[in-house]
């Protein structure tokens, strides 16, 4: 699994996700230097992308979505996002619907997903999110499992730690935002959630689009000089919590 958080600016959109990564070898095994966060500017549009769930659907979806692309010319976020729902819709009917009347023509009937060792392919199961500039605009996209693009507001996550990063991020965020504040705020929630959820670690990854459409991305570096910039932070927030909790004992007392 994976956490990944996302959030929109004034000055762009941010991208944040960890780096572990799984996958069978025989064994299953784990990586944790996996590239999650994939960019590409195309005709009218600069996009980072990225998602959770099972890897090669990702990453075919990522691949699609590219060959789509160079072949069109964008005006505005939402033709993008929906680009990226026919990609999703793609997949689901190469590797699910495909596979279905394959087997139902070898089986001599349509297979019950209910049955014990039934050979119908489950859903492919990942999500993927998507940051557009496009036209001086930006924008943050979920794209969910059964194709759906939502347009997010403001901020949004998704992966095995989503629930605990959007407690974070709805007390972090404002909407207005410096680009370089919603980097350290992207940091700050995924680094807090690689704590907790043990299906989430690795180096956290960041990139980032300006509204002009500039990609940039953080490096390994400049990622653990944030970390270490908000660990300091984060100790003098607790001394604060301990101050404050107690004059509260002795304003009750």
């Amino acid at each position: 699994m994976t956490i990944i958080a996302g959030l929109l600016s004034p000055e762009g959109v941010v991208l944040a996700s960890d780096s572990q990564a799984g996958s069978f070898r025989g064994v299953s095994v784990k990586r944790l230097d996996y590239t999650k966060i994939y960019s590409f500017e195309f005709d009218g549009a600069t996009v980072i992308v990225t998602g959770a769930g099972e890897t090669p659907f990702i990453t075919r979806a990522v691949e699609i979505i590219e060959e789509k692309a160079s072949e069109t010319k964008f005006h505005s976020p939402r033709e993008l996002a929906d680009m990226t729902e026919d990609a999703m819709n793609e997949i689901m009917k190469r590797y699910q619907v495909e596979r279905y009347r394959q087997v139902m023509g070898s089986a001599g009937r349509a297979p019950n997903a209910d049955d014990e060792g039934s050979p119908f392919p489950p859903m492919p199961n990942f999500a993927l999110m998507l940051g557009v500039t496009c036209g001086g605009a930006s924008a943050l996209y979920d794209v969910y499992p059964d194709g759906v693009a939502g347009r997010a507001e403001g901020y949004t996550s998704t992966g095995s730690g989503s629930a605990f990063a959007e407690y974070l991020l709805s007390r972090l965020y404002r909407d207005d935002l410096a680009l370089d504040e919603a980097v350290r705020i992207a940091v700050y929630v995924i680094e807090e959630v690689k704590k907790i959820d043990l299906h989430c670690g690795g180096i956290t990854q960041v990139a980032t689009i300006t509204s002009g459409g500039k990609i940039a991305r953080k490096t390994e570096e400049e990622v653990r000089s944030i970390v270490k910039y908000l660990d300091k932070y984060d100790s003098a927030l607790r001394e604060a919590w301990r101050v404050i909790a107690h004059g509260l004992t002795n304003d009750e007392s």
